[in-house]
């Protein structure tokens, strides 16, 4: 078993961080537990601007990345889960290469201090 760092990269639109921010002061609690069960900790979210910064990190069995790709797509089937999602997305911007459902653009880690 092992944990790797997430990091994740989306705009939030100018006129609605003031709401964003306000969601996140009191995520619902469904939200909360879909993330815990889907293996996500430490997880945070930071803007500069209207640009968004997801820090988590996700515990792993044997392939972080499919796995990942897995309790993400499990995470988005569990009750609430969509509704919250529509609700954001009201708010945030995709940043070009998103498609679909993807609205956060994973990050590349070019460095790390244990």
């Amino acid at each position: 078993m092992g944990k790797v760092r997430i990091g994740m990269t989306l705009d939030v639109k100018k006129d609605g961080l003031e709401e964003y921010k306000r969601h996140h002061q009191n995520v619902w609690p469904e939200v909360e537990k879909a993330l815990k069960e889907a293996g996500l900790s430490n997880l945070s979210i930071f803007v500069l601007g209207t640009r968004m910064f997801y820090y988590a990190e996700f515990n792993y069995e044997k392939d972080a990345e499919s796995e990942f790709a897995d309790a993400m797509a499990a995470y988005s089937n569990k009750p609430r889960i969509k509704e919250w999602e529509e609700l954001q997305h009201k708010y945030q911007s995709q940043l070009e290469g998103s498609s679909g459902d993807v609205w956060w653009q994973k990050c590349t880690e070019i460095y790390h201090l244990e």
